[in-house]
């Protein structure tokens, strides 16, 4: 959590953001469905679901859903006014492990069983948002510092680490988080999704039939080149000299 935590404020630095909220999250899973540990994230979470607001509430989970399950835990009534966007679990319909998933099976047990709205993009979804370290070159590395720095982030992984089970290096990368953003971005009339009966998720991460389970929206695929440059435009208009 305090990598991730640091990380955020070198990438807010290198765009030049100031006025959006930095917090710390959970340190760690939750020790069981009940569990309910306080963090920034987690209180943020709560803040931003009971303030008095017309427009829908969208939380984007890039990763594990620790801190949205442990807000739940902690506040339940917040759960109906939220809409879970999440990047994890494996295939369906037999499911399995899956990075996001294994982080924390117990918040997605907690956020598939709660009241709270979900989409969700598996792993055979967000594992297409593929680029080349070519393309990142041309349409990214330019954008100012911004640019300059999510680029070498990436250049620099694929020259130092020599890990055995490291990310995927050479040629291409998988820029698999990004698709809970195009979700976001998509018009609802596209065909991209259909909705589903929420599975209960047992301990091996397979998916399991559950008859009481909640109507979710389960992605089949997101437009990656709509997402792709949308991102690019974005950050050449905020970034690039003309």
């Amino acid at each position: 959590m305090e990598k991730s935590y640091q990380e955020l404020l070198k990438l807010m630095e290198a765009s030049g953001m100031d006025d959006v909220p930095a917090l710390r999250g959970c340190e760690a899973p939750l020790a069981g469905e009940q569990d309910a540990p306080e963090s920034e994230g987690v209180d943020f979470i709560i803040q931003e679901a009971l303030r008095k607001d017309p427009r829908p509430l969208f939380i984007a989970c890039q990763g594990a859903l620790t801190d949205v399950a442990a807000a739940i835990n902690r506040c339940p009534e917040i759960a109906e006014r939220l809409t879970v966007v999440w990047i994890g679990g494996a295939a369906y319909p037999e499911g399995g492990p899956e990075f996001n998933l294994m982080q924390d099976v117990a918040a997605a047990r907690v956020v598939f069983d709660s009241k709270a709205g979900l989409w969700q993009l598996p792993v055979t979804v967000y594992g297409t948002a593929e680029v080349t370290m070519a393309e990142l070159a041309w349409k990214v590395r330019p954008c100012g510092t911004m640019g300059r720095y999510l680029f070498d982030e990436i250049e620099d992984y694929n020259l130092t680490n020599d890990e055995p089970d490291s990310l995927r290096k050479g040629e291409n990368w998988s820029l698999g988080d990004s698709p809970a953003i195009a979700a976001l971005l998509e018009c609802d009339w596209r065909p991209t999704f259909h909705m589903a009966q929420a599975p209960f998720i047992r301990d091996d991460m397979r998916y399991e039939p559950n008859p009481e389970g909640k109507e979710i929206r389960l992605y089949d695929y997101v437009d990656i080149r709509m997402l792709l440059e949308d991102f690019y435009a974005k950050l050449a208009l905020c970034y690039r000299n003309y």
